[in-house]
């Protein structure tokens, strides 16, 4: 039985992708956000930021999902994203919400180049990539441990 489901869509540097508007907590201007770098991490840990008492990771999401970030814009805003105990901030572009039938979606080209994109997804404002938050924290376990072994 096919669903219809909210996503957060946006960009990040070329790339449109969605995510589950069930996992957003909140989109926020990147002006309250004063990220504090964090010596060592990998370049896609651009640093931690205190909202409103917890502490939050701000990622770029750009190697995950297969784009280069591109430069900060006074338009971008930031979205809070929260599932359990994986909780973490990032930037985008063009924030929107749709709706997305799961029928809609297709299999997402170099699937095994960029395994945190889950599916190709159609809405009524065109497609986007779903990112499944599951195999992102994976992906993003993955690269701290590796960079810990190369650091």
């Amino acid at each position: 039985m096919s669903q219809m489901n909210s996503y957060c869509v946006f960009n990040i540097g070329d790339q449109r992708v969605g995510i589950n508007m069930t996992c957003v907590r909140e989109i926020i201007d990147p002006s309250v956000i004063e990220a504090v770098p964090v010596p060592l991490a990998p370049g896609f840990m651009r640093g931690l930021f205190n909202l409103r008492g917890q502490i939050l990771p701000l990622l770029d999401l750009a190697p995950f999902v297969g784009t280069k970030a591109a430069a900060a814009r006074t338009s971008d805003r930031a979205l809070v994203v929260e599932r359990g105990d994986f909780r973490f901030a990032t930037t985008g572009q063009r924030i929107d919400t749709v709706q997305a039938h799961d029928k809609t979606f297709q299999p997402v080209a170099d699937a095994a180049l960029h395994p945190a994109l889950d599916a190709l997804a159609t809405s009524e404002r065109g497609k986007f990539q779903v990112i499944h938050l599951d195999r992102l924290e994976a992906c993003l376990s993955q690269a701290m441990k590796f960079s810990e072994l190369t650091a």
